[in-house]
Formats: C-alpha cells, sequence, structure tokens
C-alpha cells in the first residue's frame, strides 16, 4: 500500500518494477495487471531519452535492480546447498570428485561466477568443516596458470572463502586444538600476498588475530604509504588533528615503526581514496581522523582546553591504543559539554588512577579494542565474541584499588552485546559478585551519540544514585 502510495502518471519506471516485483514476491495476481503498466511506462521513458546524461540514471537503476536480485539469489542458493549439505552422507562430503569439480567451476572458462563458486565452497566446505578441503581447493585456485591465473589474481574468491572460514573458527577458537588449520590459511594468504605484491606481515597476537590481519591487508589491497605521504595527506585533509596531535614527518616516521594503529587506518583510508578515484566513484569510508576532526573542533568550540590529560591521550592515540583512547575522549567531552566538571586520570589507591571522576562517582571506560574484537564486522557481532567482552569487566584491573566512591563502567560495546536480553540476564548475574562496581552502562555508538542502557549491581559495596545514572546516561545520550 506504501507503495501504491507513491505511485503516479510519471512515477519512475523503477518505482513501477518494485511493486510489480514485490507483489510477484506475494503471489499477488495483480501483478499481471501491473506488469503491462511497467512494460509503457518503460517504453515511454526510453523513448523520451536524448543525452547520455539522461540515459545514466536509467542505467544505474536497472544495474542496481540486477545486483540486489542477483545477491538474494545467491544467499537463498547458498541456504539451500546447506540444506543439501545436511541431508547427504558424510561419505558424500569432500574428497578429490568435489574438488575437482569446484576448482574447475573457479577456472576462466567457466560460465560460473564468483559469487557462486563462494556460496559453494561455503555450503561444501565450510558449513559442514571441512576445513582442509576447502584450503585444498584455495590451493589449486592459487596454482592456475596462464588467462586463468591473470583472472584470479583480480579475483577475491580465495581471501572470501578463508574470510569465512576463519569466522567459522573463531566461534569456539582454541589455539591448541586450530592452530595447525590455521597455520595453513596464514601461509595460503601469504602465499596470494607475494602474488598480489602485498606485504606478508602478521604483526603480533594469537594465530587466529595473525591470520586476520593479514587477510585484511589482502582484502585492501593495502600497503603502508610513506611518512611524507602520510604527512602530506594529513596536512592537507585533517588540519586540526594534525596539529592536536603534534604530528610531522618525523613523528610518523616513528609511528609506522612502531606499527602504530593510526598510520594502519590512515593507509587503508588513503588506499580506499585511490581505488574510489580510479574507478571514479566517491569514497565513502571514514576513518579515525574523521572522528577526531570532529571532537577537535566540537572542543573549540565548547572552549576546552586540552591539558596533561590530552597529552596522554594523544601520546595514546599516536602510539597502540587508538581505538580504546576515542572512547574515553567521547565520554569526557559529552560529560563537559553538558556541564559536569570532570577529572581525568584521577588517582586511586594503590598508585593506579581511573579514567574519570565526576562529584563522587568513579567511571571506568572499557573498549573492546584490537586485542578483544579483532576480527571483520560479522565476527566482532558473533555471541561468542560479545560474551568474550563481556568477561572483560570482570577482569578490570583498577577495580582492585576502588575506595568508597561509587564506580561504574560503560562499555562501548557492539550492537550485539547491546540488544542481547540474555546477554544483559549473564552480565546483570555475574557482577554480583563484584562488590566494588556499582554497575555497567552498555554503550552503543551510533555515529553521532550513544544509547546507553545500565545494569545495576544489586550486592554494590557503594551504590550509584539514580540522580548520577540519569547524569551519566544524558551525557551518553548526548548529541554533540
Amino acid at each position: 500500500f506504501e507503495l501504491l502510495d507513491m505511485l503516479t502518471p510519471t512515477s519512475s519506471h523503477a518505482t513501477w518494477c518494485k511493486l510489480r516485483d514485490e507483489l510477484v514476491r506475494l503471489k499477488n495476481r495483480t501483478a499481471g495487471l501491473v506488469g503491462p503498466e511497467c512494460d509503457l511506462v518503460r517504453m515511454d521513458i526510453l523513448n523520451s531519452v536524448k543525452t547520455g546524461a539522461e540515459l545514466e540514471p536509467i542505467l544505474h537503476a536497472e544495474c542496481a535492480r540486477f545486483v540486489e536480485g542477483h545477491g538474494s539469489a545467491l544467499l537463498d542458493f547458498g541456504h539451500y546447498l546447506e540444506d543439501v549439505m545436511r541431508r547427504v552422507s558424510d561419505g558424500a562430503k569432500g574428497g578429490e570428485a568435489i574438488r575437482r569439480y569446484i576448482v574447475d567451476m573457479a577456472r576462466f572458462g567457466s560460465r560460473a561466477d564468483d559469487g557462486l563458486v563462494l556460496q559453494v565452497m561455503m555450503a561444501v566446505y565450510v558449513e559442514p568443516g571441512l576445513h582442509m578441503d576447502a584450503c585444498a581447493a584455495c590451493e589449486e585456485i592459487l596454482g592456475f596458470e596462464g588467462e586463468d591465473r591473470v583472472r584470479m589474481l583480480g579475483s577475491t574468491l580465495v581471501e572470501d572463502v578463508l574470510d569465512g572460514l576463519l569466522a567459522r573458527m573463531s566461534r569456539t577458537y582454541d589455539a591448541g586444538r586450530d592452530d595447525t588449520q590455521v597455520r595453513v590459511c596464514v601461509g595460503i594468504l601469504k602465499r596470494r600476498a607475494r602474488s598480489l605484491g602485498i606485504g606478508q606481515e602478521t604483526g603480533d597476537g594469537t594465530l587466529l588475530q595473525q591470520a586476520s590481519r593479514l587477510l585484511g591487508n589482502i582484502r585492501a589491497r593495502r600497503r603502508l604509504k610513506t611518512a611524507a605521504e602520510i604527512d602530506a595527506w594529513i596536512g592537507s585533509r585533517y588540519p586540526l588533528s594534525y596539529e592536536f596531535l603534534n604530528l610531522g614527518s618525523q613523528k610518523i616516521g616513528g609511528m609506522l615503526d612502531a606499527s602504530a594503529q593510526l598510520v594502519k587506518n590512515v593507509s587503508f583510508q588513503m588506499t580506499c581514496d585511490e581505488l574510489a578515484r580510479d574507478r571514479r566513484m566517491q569514497c565513502a569510508q571514514e576513518g579515525a581522523l574523521d572522528e577526531i576532526e570532529f571532537l577537535v573542533a566540537r572542543m573549540h568550540k565548547a572552549g576546552i582546553g586540552t591539558g596533561q590529560a590530552f597529552k596522554d591521550w594523544k601520546e595514546a592515540m599516536r602510539d597502540k591504543s587508538l581505538w580504546s583512547t576515542l572512547p574515553e575522549i567521547r565520554i569526557y567531552l559529552r560529560l563537559r559539554i553538558a556541564g559536569h566538571d570532570v577529572e581525568v586520570h584521577a588517582p586511586i589507591g594503590g598508585g593506579g588512577n581511573v579514567d574519570l571522576r565526576v562529584g563522587d562517582c568513579d567511571i571506568e571506560v572499557l573498549s573492546p579494542d584490537d586485542g578483544t574484537l579483532f576480527l571483520s564486522r560479522q565476527q566482532i557481532d558473533d555471541e561468542a565474541l560479545a560474551r568474550r567482552a563481556l568477561g572483560k569487566i570482570m577482569t578490570k584491573r583498577q577495580l582492585g584499588s576502588v575506595e568508597n566512591r561509587a564506580t561504574v563502567l560503560v562499555m562501548d560495546c557492539s550492537h550485539v552485546l547491546f540488544g542481547n536480553p540474555r546477554l544483559r540476564e549473564d552480565l546483570a548475574s555475574r557482577i554480583t559478585e563484584e562488590p566494588r562496581l556499582a554497575g555497567v552502562f552498555l554503550a552503543l555508538f551510533g555515529g553521532d551519540c550513544y544509547q546507553a542502557h545500565f545494569v545495576k549491581n544489586p550486592a554494590a559495596a557503594t551504590p550509584v544514585p539514580d540522580g548520577t545514572v540519569k547524569m551519566i546516561a544524558g551525557a551518553l545520550e548526548k548529541r554533540l
């Protein structure tokens, strides 16, 4: 009915097609009546086209409809194949005949596109847990020669398969049990990186983290830029951030040597810009500097100075704590703009400090940074990883040194952790074991403000007043 209300005699062909497609989906017999009207509108529109500028939006709409339908059909086909694999016997899964069929599908002369091959490999190998069979197929595909090799250099099939495989393994990852398979994945990824002229550095962390990091570099076709390139790019695009972070070519060179998170993020964003420019498209990729630039501009507007606390934050952002520092600054700035006095890195017993102090309430900010949530967006939202992030609440080291103030923790979390009632119940149960913690704010960042949900600890030794809860929630939900 909403579509019908939108339609007029001058409505676009795409709008009429959307109505027809929806009626077909609903098995509505009126779809047959709308079809001829679609064709008439289409003929009228096409007969009126006189220039390329008029044709371009029509081509765009038609291509968008095809891509949407094609993507949906591939996903449906993937689900269908998963059902097929659940029904066949284990003896029919894997083996030489199936691998040969799949590898031949990926060849240049095949009529199958990469999307179809990916769905087949995910359903036949990855979802049933035949990870080594998937790796063997990827190895054969990387061994293509001639025209087949040329095409596969421009394809993302191998890294897409391994991304799905690593995502599945991350749900129940155990280093002792799984690292043999992960090591095979790393070997394939390094071979793929060599063929593309991409660095093979994997960094620190578990083998699964290293594989994921290398995979991300390959998918982005990423190489780290030089200090001079990064310095010029930041200085021209983000002048406030450049000045705020006291950057310069020499300092950026040190950040490159230390593999700082900021230069990795900037290199990725620069690569996205280059790809968009080559393809004459607008780059929608935003990076850490977009947020830093906004926050610094907002500080200037509010007349908020940058004292010792910001000196510490700047050093952390230039080092390896970019993603865990940004939430602290977001929350600090919202509290200050809301009119509250905020002490940063306030001292506590034992020589430590808490992130923020407002009146008699200490606030610790916990961000599941690269050390906890290290994989792609799909994997970050996996419930097992959300539970792992939840477990970090109970091991926050500052809890052992709090005094007679109410202490709350603000957790910058994913939408799965924020919106899952079972995880909230789990948190409410577990925090009763820690009387030094008055409660936890689950905070979901939406780009301009947070959504906040407070989980109160009924067993807290020093409860947080309701007024303080409202004050913190109000600041979190404030748009800057």
